[in-house]
This record gives structure tokens, C-alpha cells and sequence, in this order.
């Protein structure tokens, strides 16, 4: 994470080497939806299912902006976020193969996006962008709640961290809209679209890509 803000850093001091740079915070609240695929037909089982409920993300940031011609700019985000989604509902069996209990997955996960978009002046007030960005996974912890029955130990919640089975750098295209409300606030709306599998490991048969639409304020401190 070190290495990614250093980065970060000097590519805005390059930016902004002569020009004047505008920064300011960022607060911005979405819904999240996955979407999985796989090579191969997948047998649930009675009562499995293995698809993603729409998450909710809520992030707080920071940006920056430089000028790119006289209606355009070049703005860089970072905007550490926290994720809940519910990652899928499957039958936990005894050890007589019968069911036992309907268990219920929730991934929550903590990431920092970075990204570099450039923006268009449509009006005055009506800006839109496009550019590249990476969801930065720092970690994820899988909670497993079972519905009348108990894990060993008493326990009806189990939570294990699922780091390893996450890409580290997940990719994703933003396109984004701003409406100015006053010299120093706008209005933003974002939409990600993933296009890298952000599973970890290469020779598995799933892939799985995230949708996010985001809704929040662009705040202008200089």
C-alpha cells in the first residue's frame, strides 16, 4: 500500500509540474452487484446457491485534478472503501449426509480504489469522464451463519479471513458525472465495470467480475 501511494504521489507531481492543481474529499455510498461465470456447467445442490445478493459500499477519500486543455482535466482518486455482500446459501449436512442446517455466507471486505479519469466540461455545470482504476483488496473476512443448528465449539456464526482467494488488483473501467452545486461541491455518479477476474487463482474454472454504481460529493478544499 506503501509502494501504491508513492506511486500516486510522484505521478501527480509529474502532472502538475507548472500547472495549477486542484484537490479536495470525497464521500461516496453504492450498491455492488457480482456477476459469475463458469467454464463448466456447475451441479448445485438441493437448496444451494451460489450467487452474489447485491452488496452496499460506503467509502471516504481523497482526489486530485490538474487541467488537460480549456474544458478538460485529468483527476486521480484514492477512496478507501468498506464492502458487505451476501456471497451465496448452501445446506450444511450431518455426518449421516442429511441436512442440518441452512448456512448463509457474508463477505466483508475492506479495499482502496485507485484510479485516473479524464474529464470533459459538457456545461458549466455538467462534466463527464472516463479512465482505468483497481480495486486494491486489503482484506476480506467470510462470515457463516447457520440457521438452527450450531458449529463444534456452540458457536451459530463462524468467520474466517478469505484473503488468499482474492486477486490483489482487480480492474475495472470507470465512467463518471459530475453536476456542480457551488464553487466547491459537486454532485458525483460513478459507474465501474470490471473486466478482470478478481479471483486468485488461475486455473480455476469461475470467474467472477464486480458492477459497482456509486452516488456521493466531490469536495473542493483548494
Amino acid at each position: 500500500m506503501r509502494t501504491i501511494l508513492t506511486i500516486l504521489a510522484l505521478t501527480i507531481s509529474v502532472m502538475t509540474y507548472g500547472q495549477q492543481l486542484n484537490w479536495g474529499l470525497t464521500g461516496r455510498a453504492g450498491a455492488v452487484a457480482t456477476s459469475t461465470k463458469a467454464s463448466q456447467p456447475v451441479a448445485n445442490a438441493p437448496g444451494a446457491d451460489y450467487t452474489y445478493k447485491t452488496g452496499l459500499q460506503l467509502g471516504v477519500g481523497a482526489w486530485a485534478e490538474v487541467s488537460a486543455g480549456e474544458r478538460a482535466a485529468i483527476q486521480l482518486m484514492l477512496l478507501p472503501t468498506i464492502r458487505r455482500q451476501h456471497a451465496g446459501e448452501i445446506y450444511v449436512l450431518d455426518p449421516n449426509r442429511n441436512p442440518m442446517a441452512d448456512a448463509k455466507s457474508i463477505n466483508l471486505s475492506l479495499m482502496a480504489a485507485i484510479s485516473a479519469l479524464y474529464l470533459h466540461q459538457l456545461t458549466d455545470r455538467f462534466s463527464v469522464g472516463a479512465g482505468i482504476g483497481t480495486n486494491v483488496h486489503l482484506q476480506t473476512k467470510t462470515k457463516v451463519h447457520l440457521d438452527g443448528a450450531l458449529f463444534i465449539g456452540g458457536e451459530d456464526v463462524n468467520e474466517v479471513y478469505n484473503n488468499y482467494s482474492y486477486r490483489r488488483f482487480p480492474v475495472y473501467l470507470p465512467l463518471e458525472l459530475q453536476l456542480k452545486l457551488t464553487e466547491t461541491t459537486a454532485l458525483v455518479g460513478q459507474l465501474q465495470v470490471g473486466v478482470s477476474n478478481k479471483l486468485a487463482a488461475s486455473e480455476t474454472d469461475f470467474k467472477e467480475r464486480d458492477r459497482v454504481l456509486q452516488l456521493g460529493l466531490n469536495y473542493r478544499l483548494h
